[in-house]
């Protein structure tokens, strides 16, 4: 016999939706590749100005990677969804928020991330518009562009520099670095771990290319300066023997460091200036977050990057893609350095 079912269930019932689902990346605590699960976890609900966005692409770093292992400078909180960019298209708007068009493509480059998903809320301010006829692969490499900018015209001045040099000049700021040098008319070195990758940089534009794995890097740049040396030096590694950078910068050149990814020095780095003041070199720690409090600052940035790729100066470019799913592997990779180029995962 059937149990007749009340007014009041019936009505609970009828007012019951189901929330909308999406698949994500989660981090539940630091760890390597294997902490990034792919799960199931509602669809953000747009906050008073904010924009939903359906997500195109995922860009992948090493941003992503130290906020994974928990090395990341600045306070992480988890479970945390890694990626701070993204390209997709305009889904919901929340209150208060005019001037965005459903459907319309857009750019989110996301501090406090959680772009490893097929839907993310930015606040408008993470967010830039799209041309309709962009590629909107490409375009997820953007804010690569945008630190490498930067670092060569905020953090250094381009007007005193003939010759630069950069390390793990393969990967997104790497290869961004590459192209802004050659539209700016200097050359660069790039410095590299692997046959493959030297290649890449060589094709890619760069006037040098270096494998560290098998060259001394040292001796390649004083030979191809005439023993004059870098006029600016962008450092991702530091490490302890950092001083000996010093000996490769011309007079009165620069080191801008952007990450310290083989820990700090190991000696007084002032005094290791003063014992080269013949060259006068001076040591810059960059970090993009120096805009946090004026994000009119990267609207300025991402101005100058979009009127290069109008010019056609720059290509940002993809040369990986795997699933959102995959993004486990994809951090193997990027841990393992077998990537070239801008890795992506798509939704």
């Amino acid at each position: 016999m059937t149990t007749p079912v009340s007014d009041d269930a019936l009505q609970l019932k009828e007012k019951f939706v189901p929330t909308p689902m999406m698949k994500a990346v989660q981090v539940d605590k630091p760890g390597g590749p294997e902490v990034l699960k792919y799960i199931d976890m509602p669809i953000p609900v747009p906050a008073a100005g904010q924009v939903l966005i359906r997500t195109h692409t995922i860009g992948v770093g090493k941003y992503d990677a130290l906020v994974r292992t928990g090395r990341y400078p600045w306070p992480v909180e988890y479970p945390e969804v890694p990626g701070i960019s993204m390209t997709g298209y305009v889904e919901a708007v929340g209150p208060g928020v005019e001037g965005f068009v459903a459907g319309e493509p857009v750019l989110a480059w996301k501090f406090s991330r959680r772009c490893y998903a097929e839907y993310v809320a930015c606040d408008t301010h993470e967010i830039t518009k799209l041309p309709n006829d962009i590629d909107m692969e490409g375009a997820v490499a953007i804010p690569d562009y945008q630190v490498a900018w930067g670092m060569l015209n905020d953090a250094a001045d381009p007007r005193r520099v003939r010759v630069a040099s950069i390390n793990g000049a393969t990967g997104g700021i790497g290869c961004a670095m590459i192209d802004l040098c050659r539209a700016a008319g200097i050359q660069l070195i790039a410095i590299c771990r692997a046959p493959n990758k030297a290649a890449f940089a060589l094709e890619r534009g760069a006037c040098l290319a270096i494998d560290s794995s098998t060259e001394d890097v040292g001796a390649r740049i004083l030979d191809f300066t005439k023993g004059r040396g870098v006029d600016l030096m962008f450092d991702q590694l530091v490490g302890p023997d950092f001083r000996d950078n010093i000996k490769l910068v011309a007079p009165l050149g620069q080191i801008v460091t952007f990450n310290a990814l083989s820990g700090l020095p190991s000696s007084d780095l002032f005094a290791d200036l003063r014992k080269n003041m013949d060259r006068s070199v001076s040591v810059r720690a960059y970090s993009v977050h120096v805009y946090d409090p004026f994000p009119e600052e990267r609207v300025r940035i991402a101005a100058e990057v979009f009127k290069l790729i109008e010019a056609k100066a720059i290509t940002p470019s993809v040369t990986l893609r795997l699933p959102l799913g995959k993004a486990a592997e994809a951090h193997r990779m990027l841990d393992a350095r077998e990537i070239v180029g801008k890795m992506v995962l798509k939704p």
